[in-house]
């Protein structure tokens, strides 16, 4: 992965016009370096140091250039060199790049063979250096007549002897070829550096989702779109001797999924006791706070779930949270701006915008979530009324007694409550007490009146009735 500290180079080199009539005009060099260098100058998207574009310039001056840009650089600073114009072929078959005063008879002396390039990097102190070509590859030179869609020979031309280098090609293939004076093919407009551009400035070639555009992801989009739009064009890549990831660009537009909370959290979340959802919340909020963004809208959507919370002292608590980080957050917070969607059947996912024109405050994201319902008394309540109803019926059956029903249903009652209480102990016995001495009330009627199914619908009547006073006790706060 990058060093922080290094720096980032790019030299930018376009050619559309020449002196040389027989060299046809091309039109998307112009707006290619001014579009490409204008993202690579982007503190939120390229952040290269120093983005030098050259337009039309002489052999001279080009060569220079480049010579001066591989020169004096250090060990991890990144080297960006891009080539946008007509690239021609000699009659030994070697690769030279035609620049405004090229002379298509006299290539040696008037256009920048590949050779050249090839050994100013392998001069280079530089082990991260990138050469990206978008050319249009005339095919044999001079009077000879060449093949269209012959190999170029990109995989030994540039490969040299340094290390770290990366090369991008719009094609390895000839696109034209010359018979005499004339040219034959057909000449095809930038798709591949347009798709390049368009993966930077939009993000979309940030294909995992983790912020960051290294050079393989880019390739592998502007691979794809290119051979979408013209199959006449197949661009290439070669790395020679790469360590690590070389990363080109930050996405403008992030796309943040919530990573996997820890289990220890996820477990105090789920709990059934309020007092330990409620202890979550703290650790929720660090992770809000915190730099890593997927943990964050991780936290966040965990944080909206607990202030639905059936407790109201744990909604509140998580409410305060978000309350809190909202209020915090400014422009250069971790978390800019985001404007959350959730997709049908799909994780929670939220689109950071472009920090270059942040919003006067950030708000994290808000994903709309349905209240929970308090159903949590309910299910201790049910499952220990039949449990217990069972379990007493069982008993008695076996003993032959009666007296197992009148001990298991209040039993059952005091542990049901005991454990449907929640914060402190005395609103666990209370409840605990209540629900025992009411579940008794009804057998203790059998018992009286030796009329058996009073007491059955009795225990049915006291259970619905228990519930309300549950579903009361928590709305009022008072078992929280």
């Amino acid at each position: 992965m990058d060093n922080p500290a290094a720096l980032k180079y790019a030299l930018l080199i376009g050619n559309n016009e020449f002196d040389d009539a027989s060299l046809s005009r091309l039109i998307a060099p112009p707006l290619d370096i001014q579009l490409l260098g204008e993202l690579l100058s982007n503190a939120e998207i390229g952040g290269f140091t120093d983005v030098v574009t050259l337009l039309n310039k002489p052999y001279a001056d080009v060569r220079k250039a480049i010579a001066r840009f591989f020169a004096q650089k250090k060990r991890d600073d990144l080297l960006l060199l891009y080539f946008s114009g007509h690239g021609i072929l000699d009659e030994n078959g070697l690769l030279h790049l035609a620049v405004r005063d090229t002379e298509r008879d006299l290539l040696n002396a008037t256009a920048i063979e590949a050779s050249f390039i090839t050994g100013v990097m392998d001069h280079s102190m530089s082990n991260r250096q990138v050469l990206v070509l978008d050319c249009c590859q005339s095919g044999a030179f001079g009077r000879s007549k060449g093949v269209i869609g012959t190999s170029v020979g990109t995989a030994t031309l540039f490969e040299g002897t340094g290390y770290g280098r990366v090369v991008l090609t719009a094609t390895d293939a000839t696109q034209f070829a010359w018979d005499g004076e004339n040219l034959i093919g057909e000449a095809q407009n930038s798709v591949f550096t347009r798709s390049l551009i368009q993966g930077l400035r939009t993000g979309e070639a940030d294909t995992d989702a983790d912020g960051l555009i290294t050079l393989d992801e880019l390739y592998d989009y502007v691979y794809e779109r290119t051979l979408a739009e013209t199959p006449r064009q197949t661009p290439a890549k070669w790395s020679y001797k790469v360590q690590g990831t070389i990363v080109l660009a930050h996405n403008p537009r992030p796309v943040v999924k919530p990573a996997p909370l820890p289990g220890d959290l996820v477990q105090a979340i789920d709990s059934p006791l309020a007092g330990v959802r409620e202890g979550a919340i703290s650790d929720l909020r660090r992770l809000l706070q915190g730099s890593d963004r997927s943990l964050a809208l991780a936290a966040n959507l965990a944080l909206q779930k607990l202030s639905h919370d059936d407790s109201r002292r744990v909604s509140t608590a998580a409410q305060a949270a978000l309350d809190t980080v909202q209020s915090a957050a400014t422009p250069a917070s971790p978390l800019p701006a985001a404007k959350p969607f959730i997709e049908p059947g799909d994780t929670p996912v939220a689109v950071m915008p472009s920090q270059t024109k942040p919003e006067t405050e950030a708000r994290l994201p808000s994903v709309e979530t349905q209240a929970s319902t308090p159903w949590r008394p309910y299910y201790f309540l049910i499952s220990g009324w039949v449990v217990g109803w069972f379990l007493s019926l069982g008993l008695a059956q076996l003993f032959d007694s009666y007296t197992a029903l009148q001990v298991g249903l209040p039993l059952t009652g005091l542990v049901t409550g005991f454990f449907l209480g929640r914060g402190k102990l005395t609103s666990r016995l209370v409840l605990a007490g209540a629900l025992g001495i009411s579940w008794s009330l009804p057998i203790f009627l059998g018992l009286v009146t030796q009329i058996w199914w009073l007491a059955i619908f009795g225990i049915a009547a006291v259970g619905l009735v228990s519930s309300l006073v549950v579903l009361v006790s928590q709305n009022h706060d008072f078992l929280k």
